[in-house]
């Protein structure tokens, strides 16, 4: 099976440290050419764009792009624009 799908979440957050800030955000995920393992459910390949932008109750906004390549057999590598590289594992 082979998709492709944006999904977006609105929310807010309260930070775990002193509790003093909360956050509200927007998450917006857009896959492409997505293949899943109809039997496993398990994706196969293909990638995913992320971006995440929020203010927090102090007035600060932040904005972060990134991609998420899906490599098959519980491996995924995620790209953050500007920044890090990182291997994701489940």
């Amino acid at each position: 099976l082979t998709m492709s799908q944006t999904y977006t979440r609105n929310g807010t957050q309260q930070s775990k440290v002193r509790k003093t800030r909360n956050f509200t955000t927007t998450t917006t995920i857009t896959t492409s050419n997505l293949t899943v393992d109809k039997a496993t459910r398990k994706i196969l390949s293909g990638t995913a764009s992320v971006k995440v932008e929020g203010t927090a109750s102090t007035g600060g906004s932040f904005s972060r792009n990134g991609t998420i390549t899906f490599l098959g057999d519980g491996k995924a590598q995620l790209e953050i624009s500007g920044s890090s590289s990182y291997t994701i594992q489940w």
